[in-house]
C-alpha cells in the first residue's frame, strides 16, 4: 500500500492499540454492530424481503408496488402483505 503513508507516530499508536486485545476486539465488535444497524431497517420492517405471488418473484424493498399491481382492484395504496397472504 504505497499510496497510503501514515505518520510514524500514528503507526506506533495503532500498534499499541492492537496490543490491547480487549480494546481491539471491542472496536471490531462495535463496528459490526454499527454496520448491522445501517441495514436493520431493510431487514426488520413490515414488508417481506422476497415475495412470490402468482408465479412471479417480487422484492418489495427494491421496488414500489401498489395494491393494484397485485389484486388488480384499481386501488393505488401500499400493499397490505398480510391480507395478500390470505
Amino acid at each position: 500500500m504505497a499510496f497510503l503513508r501514515f505518520h510514524p507516530l500514528t503507526v506506533k499508536r495503532w500498534r499499541r492499540f492492537r496490543e490491547n486485545r480487549r480494546g481491539y476486539w471491542s472496536f471490531w465488535l462495535l463496528l459490526a454492530v454499527f454496520a448491522a444497524s445501517l441495514v436493520a431497517e431493510i431487514i426488520t420492517n413490515s414488508r417481506p424481503l422476497l415475495l412470490r405471488f402468482e408465479g412471479k418473484w417480487h422484492c418489495p424493498p427494491l421496488e414500489y408496488a401498489s395494491e393494484d399491481d397485485f389484486l388488480h382492484n384499481g386501488v393505488q395504496k401500499p400493499v397490505d402483505y398480510k391480507k395478500l397472504a390470505e
